[in-house]
């Protein structure tokens, strides 16, 4: 089949590419703005052309697009006149993995890394999985792959409720908090929504991870893992300079403790690690063994990622949620201690910005010097009065925190706040990732 895909370079609709080429399909598509991840997929056969262009050459049998598309978009609509059937990408990332035992990751925070690491789990010990991501594995150097086996491990989408269109065997939900306000406008609706979705799926095993409190909302459910019934719970934990963790978990149906050193740091983490723990204990893997196959993690690219040492840490985090930063923040503190820390915060969204803009300067409050920089729309329409230069008044006014509003994706400007010897931390989904490594390679110390 010939297929288009529609803002191909987003890491969502990369992992659909990558998956339709490797059954053999003729993939054309296009993205507003360019990208080492659109150079890696035309080096795996992607066409690179608008739907105008590739009519004129052959036959297209299907577009794919996503949430993120406006409705009245060109190609959409281009493509709507010509009668090409059209499908959300949750739709054809059922389509192909209908036949497959689905393992889904969904929820607020945790489900890349979560994805990741159960993905990589599976692969070491010999399950031959599927995969889809929502970043890179290091490791594999892709988001997306069919393998040969029967297990597929597939992070879905919340934000616009399009996880609800699976019925997989296991749902693993790492934590469970009000974030796209855009689509669910409030806590409440958000929790009936996972309610009647969870109400639809008595034969889906849900987990749940710790520590999420609206987890709570579901306990009455037989299908859902409850915090007492979980065979895995973590006992300790210790963050190290070189960016790892040793971390120890009750096995209680053992009555053993299971420790290991893994490539990760933060509480959120030691979370993420007990739920595929879980994950691995119903699908009859040994525990020791999963451990072990964490302990090589590769890690995700735009997590935690340590772009230079010296003279300057440079670290780069894609954490857009106050939750997140905190998380981030305080894993960062745990490693670097009394040194300065600058972060670099990029708003995500103006819904999200003004939805959160309390819970936004509470969570940067831990850093020593603020930079903005300007709110990365992801397609939204500019809210009244949500600007970088007001957040930082009323950040510094209650944190008595410094905090500055950039006036463009500068490296000047960040370059002129950074003192030798200082942790620069970027925090954001959007276009800082770029102005990170371009830092970072200014100092000559990153490595890719």
């Amino acid at each position: 089949m010939n297929i288009h895909v529609l803002a191909v370079g987003g890491i969502g609709m990369s992992g659909i590419a990558r998956l339709l080429l490797q059954l053999g399909h003729t993939v054309s598509g296009t993205d507003i703005s360019h990208s080492y991840i659109i150079d890696d997929l035309v080096k795996e056969g992607l066409i690179l052309e608008p739907v105008s262009e590739a009519v004129k050459k052959r036959k297209i049998d299907a577009v794919v697009t996503s949430t993120a598309v406006p409705y009245e978009d060109p190609q959409l609509e281009l493509s709507r006149s010509l009668n090409i059937p059209i499908y959300h990408r949750s739709e054809m990332l059922q389509a192909i993995f209908g036949s497959r035992k689905v393992i889904g990751i969904t929820g607020a925070h945790g489900k890349t890394t979560s994805t990741g690491l159960l993905s990589w789990v599976l692969h070491q010990l010999g399950y031959r999985p599927s995969a889809y991501i929502g970043g890179i594995l290091k490791g594999v150097g892709r988001n997306a792959w069919l393998g040969t086996g029967e297990i597929a491990v597939l992070e879905l989408d919340e934000s616009d409720g399009s996880f609800s269109l699976f019925k997989p065997e296991i749902m693993f939900i790492p934590y469970l908090e009000l974030e796209h306000i855009d689509f669910y406008g409030q806590e409440s609706s958000m929790v009936e929504f996972f309610r009647n979705y969870i109400i639809q799926r008595r034969d889906t095993k849900f987990l749940i991870g710790l520590g999420s409190k609206i987890g709570q909302e579901f306990s009455q459910f037989e299908n859902i893992k409850s915090v007492q019934d979980l065979r895995f719970v973590p006992v300790g934990h210790k963050i190290n300079p070189d960016f790892t963790m040793d971390v120890e978990y009750m096995d209680r149906k053992e009555n053993k403790i299971i420790s290991g050193k893994v490539p990760l740091i933060g509480l959120h983490n030691v979370r993420n690690i007990c739920g595929v723990l879980q994950v691995c204990d119903w699908l009859e893997i040994d525990p020791v063994q999963v451990i072990q196959a964490i302990e090589t993690f590769p890690g995700i690219a735009r997590r935690m990622d340590v772009m230079s040492y010296s003279p300057s840490l440079i670290i780069h985090d894609y954490a857009h949620h106050p939750t997140e930063i905190s998380s981030t923040i305080s894993a960062v503190r745990d490693v670097i201690g009394e040194k300065r820390l600058v972060v670099v915060f990029e708003p995500h969204r103006y819904s999200r910005f003004s939805g959160f803009w309390n819970e936004f300067i509470s969570s940067l409050s831990g850093t020593d010097l603020l930079l903005v920089t300007p709110v990365y729309s992801a397609g939204e329409r500019p809210i009244e009065g949500i600007t970088s230069e007001r957040f930082c008044i009323e950040f510094t006014r209650h944190t008595k925190t410094p905090a500055y509003a950039m006036i463009d994706y500068d490296i000047g400007e960040v370059q002129a706040a950074v003192q030798d010897g200082d942790c620069l931390l970027f925090l954001g989904a959007g276009k800082i990732y770029s102005l990170a490594k371009a830092i970072a390679k200014d100092t000559l110390a990153y490595q890719n």
